[in-house]
């Protein structure tokens, strides 16, 4: 079977970060990004040679071994690591198909709201079902600790099998906490007897972390 979009996004930038580890300029870049996690002042003494790469017109694999780059900016600088990865996004938005990607643009998030709402339009009006994708999954995620995602996260799960296969994926990760509990176990709940076998999938995913009560219990 086809796998859902968000999935297929991962597989590609999967792909992307291992072209990137084979070349010489992607191996010179994460190790940069390495180093600049690790000080604030290697990254000072850097940025001027980082800068120029960012939002460039490099390869695919290029723009993917920034990761760490921009983690370390989003770190030590706040609100340039924000526009990094805006300029990132823009420029070559599966570079943020990783696990990596949906950390920053998490962070991005927490650094501020209305730079994350324009990342997640850069996702949702493009043309690829995998940014697409990607785009939905960020927002499920959020939508557990920022109420005013949840409507756009409702509507969401009514447009397609494969944004409500993404957004069972988030409930079956995170249905224990305290915080999001209830919101997943609502989700859930509805995606045991979907029509859609991925969705079913997905959803049943969360019996791994169940105890006996759970499963008694759901």
């Amino acid at each position: 079977d086809k796998e859902p979009s968000w999935k297929q996004a991962f597989g590609l930038g999967g792909h992307l970060h291992g072209k990137a580890i084979n070349s010489a300029r992607g191996v010179a870049l994460v190790k940069l990004g390495s180093m600049c996690w690790n000080s604030k002042e290697a990254f000072e003494r850097l940025r001027p040679l980082i800068d120029p790469i960012i939002g460039s017109s490099a390869a695919a694999h290029v723009h993917s071994a920034l990761s760490g780059l921009l983690m370390s900016s989003l770190k030590h600088t706040g609100r340039q690591g924000v526009d990094w990865v805006l300029c990132t996004a823009r420029a070559c938005p599966e570079a943020l198909f990783t696990s990596d990607g949906q950390q920053i643009v998490c962070w991005v998030a927490d650094l501020d709201k209305d730079s994350f709402a324009q990342l997640i339009r850069i996702y949702l009006v493009n043309e690829s079902p995998l940014a697409r994708g990607f785009a939905a999954l960020a927002i499920f995620r959020q939508c557990l600790g920022d109420p005013e995602w949840l409507p756009i996260a409702e509507t969401l799960l009514d447009c397609g099998a494969e944004y409500r296969s993404a957004a069972a994926a988030v409930a079956a990760a995170n249905f224990e906490s305290a915080r999001f509990g209830t919101t997943c176990t609502n989700w859930l709940t509805r995606m045991f007897d979907d029509d859609d076998k991925s969705v079913r999938d997905e959803a049943s995913d969360c019996f791994r972390r169940m105890s006996t009560s759970d499963i008694a219990r759901h």
